[in-house]
């Protein structure tokens, strides 16, 4: 029964508990129903990351950092918003590794 349904209500309850930050310093997400779960990546060490687009307000971010697993942020609204500050992040990351 778990894998037929029981996977999405998890996954609707658990919602209520998913936050997602945006620091001059960090991308943090935060998750889980009973143990919650973090995740940071420093922006100095972000060196890309991809959107997809469910609707035009809305979008999934991957944030990909040097040799380690990428952070996922679901059902993003407005990700323009935080497309911009990451991708200020990556040119001053760059800017600071050719000095």
């Amino acid at each position: 029964l778990y894998f037929f349904v029981g996977h999405l209500v998890q996954a609707r309850l658990e919602w209520n508990h998913v936050y997602y930050s945006i620091t001059d310093r960090l991308v943090m997400t935060q998750r889980g129903l009973i143990r919650r779960r973090q995740q940071f990546i420093e922006l100095s060490a972000e060196t890309y990351f991809r959107l997809h687009r469910q609707c035009a307000q809305i979008g999934t971010l991957r944030v990909h950092k040097v040799q380690e697993q990428s952070m996922v942020l679901h059902c993003l609204e407005h990700p323009r918003r935080a497309t911009d500050l990451l991708e200020e992040a990556i040119k001053k990351n760059e800017t600071c590794s050719t000095l």
